[in-house]
């Protein structure tokens, strides 16, 4: 099974349980728009994000940030409809790998205040990324 993410892909999953694949709580859909996520302590970025689930985010970085380290953030989406969302959040770094060509890694972070609203939120982000592209 191929659980490769392709550019454009409106979805992407990557449960593969057959092959002993890590298992994952929520299904992770790809990033085809802006979304940011912004540090409270340093006002700097979490790097970009390329995809998120109700239970975490994969960015991609240019700097490596070690495992267990606890983030206050804002995630800032501005969504293809034009609706921008803030979503205060809670976040910790799970693991960090160096990209195989160029100088930038990808950073997996789990949400750790996984409340209702919080959780409402980011439903919302994650229905305008499985919805059909809107009309241009």
């Amino acid at each position: 099974m191929n659980t490769r993410k392709q550019a454009g892909d409106a979805i992407a999953v990557e449960n593969d349980w057959s092959s002993g694949a890590e298992r994952r709580r929520h299904e992770r859909y790809v990033v085809n728009f802006y979304i940011r996520a912004v540090d409270h302590a340093t006002k700097k970025s979490l790097g970009d994000l390329d995809d998120i689930s109700l239970s975490g985010m994969k960015v991609t970085r240019t700097e490596p940030v070690a495992p267990n380290v606890v983030f206050q953030c804002m995630l800032e989406a501005a969504l293809e409809s034009g609706k921008r969302i803030r979503v205060p959040l809670v976040c910790r770094s799970v693991w960090c790998r160096r990209q195989e060509f160029g100088h930038k890694y990808d950073a997996g972070f789990e949400f750790i205040d996984a409340s209702r609203q919080l959780e409402a939120r980011i439903l919302e982000i994650i229905a305008e990324l499985a919805s059909p592209s809107l009309p241009r």
